[in-house]
């Protein structure tokens, strides 16, 4: 009798021993990593930065600022077509309508649009650099400087 409850003491030493290395050889480092796919999302975005480029129809914008999601497009140049976007810019080129060709080179603007971000871990800009989305707004933030009144200030109010 003393021999049987060896074997079966034995027995169950080495099922204790092989549970470990079982336990062991599933591990999640064999599992295959899930990737997560980034998304692809189109989001409204406020958009604040200097014109770079404008030729009346397509306005390229290097971003200082963004609203939400497009935080990520910040120090790029992005091209935005505002040929029905409704302009809001004083006449710089004096022919009498306040369009898109009045917002110049050089000139801070704000831009209410559309914008392509990837969403994943972390949200990127998804924008290609040649793309270009429709503007819904476009606001000249800089005001032209007021002209000059021959004499106005210096005289004496009588």
């Amino acid at each position: 009798m003393k021999n049987s409850h060896t074997k079966t003491f034995a027995l169950l030493a080495a099922l204790a021993l092989l549970v470990p290395a079982g336990a062991i050889a599933k591990r999640s480092d064999d599992k295959p990593k899930k990737a997560k796919e980034q998304k692809v999302k189109v989001v409204t975005a406020n958009i604040r930065g200097v014109v770079v480029a404008n030729d009346g129809t397509t306005l390229k914008v290097s971003v200082e600022k963004a609203s939400g999601q497009a935080k990520a497009c910040k120090d790029r140049a992005l091209s935005f077509d505002v040929s029905e976007a409704r302009v809001h810019t004083a006449d710089n080129d004096a022919d009498g309508d306040m369009d898109a060709a009045d917002v110049l080179v050089g000139h801070e603007v704000k831009v209410r649009g559309k914008v392509t971000v990837s969403k994943g871990r972390k949200t990127t800009c998804s924008v290609a650099d040649d793309a270009v989305t429709k503007a819904k707004a476009v606001h000249d933030r800089t005001t032209p400087e007021p002209e000059d009144t021959e004499g106005s200030e210096d005289e004496p109010v009588s």
